[in-house]
């Protein structure tokens, strides 16, 4: 499983001011690639083109070679999963219902779900611990547990590429690393290539072997943590002045902001 993505001279402005200006990179069959950058660096609108939400003004993005608008838009749903910065709850759903949308993929226009779909469902709600929300609307549930049901949903759909727009945003520090632990397990297990954007550095280092860091809306630095995070980079990016170190328990790379002393 797992697909490569190659992304080429993508262009997209709002309201004239460009937000991807150029961007180009390429992310291996089964890579797990966290996105890094300031507010506004191009992160969500970059995945956004590549699930096809937004269709850039320049530029092309690649599936294994092929074309991106090539694909019928029941074949990417096969392909890709995206899990949401934000859910919208306006419909009653339950919980059950929203995890079997993953499944619509896979049904014919009029043919209802079997046992294997129900069994995939249940599987990704005990994966994501929601299960025991099962019946509850969607409407109910806290901003934490409405991403852990999309993300649930994401994994019934049995993905190739994962895309996961800042998945931890609304999550206590529990749930942000069992996600991410679940997003490096698909990784790991059945090679789903993982891009995710997200904020937290000293997080994204623990759960993601490969980095793309953005700033206006180019790739400032690719590869590995080492390569990537660097105090020069940092500032570059995110316009502060920061101290890298290695974690003391796990010796993977850490960033502190160095604070001006006060005048």
């Amino acid at each position: 499983m797992g697909l490569q993505i190659d992304v080429h001279g993508l262009k997209l402005s709002y309201d004239a001011e460009p937000v991807l200006d150029g961007t180009e990179f390429s992310v291996e069959r089964g890579d797990s690639v966290a996105l890094l950058g300031a507010n506004g660096a191009g992160k969500s609108t970059l995945l956004r083109c590549i699930s096809r939400v937004l269709v850039p003004t320049a530029g092309h993005i690649l599936l294994d070679k092929r074309s991106l608008d090539d694909y019928g838009s029941k074949e990417a749903a096969r392909l890709m999963a995206v899990v949401p910065q934000e859910t919208a709850s306006d419909f009653d759903f339950t919980v059950e219902d929203i995890v079997m949308m993953g499944r619509y993929p896979y049904l014919s226009r009029f043919q209802k779900e079997d046992v294997i779909d129900r069994e995939i469902v249940q599987r990704s709600m005990e994966m994501t611990g929601v299960a025991h929300l099962l019946d509850r609307s969607i409407a109910t549930l806290s901003g934490g547990e409405k991403q852990r049901v999309v993300m649930a949903r994401a994994v019934a759909q049995e993905p190739e590429i994962l895309l996961l727009d800042e998945p931890t945003a609304n999550l206590d520090i529990g749930y942000q690393s069992m996600l991410l632990e679940l997003a490096a397990r698909l990784n790991r297990e059945q090679q789903v290539t993982i891009i995710t954007a997200i904020h937290d550095i000293n997080l994204a280092v623990h759960h993601f072997s490969k980095f793309i860091l953005l700033s206006g809306g180019r790739v400032l630095a690719m590869g590995r943590a080492e390569d990537v995070i660097t105090a020069e980079n940092i500032h570059k990016s995110y316009g502060i002045p920061a101290s890298i170190f290695r974690h003391p328990l796990h010796g993977v790379l850490q960033i502190s902001v160095v604070k001006s002393p006060l005048q």
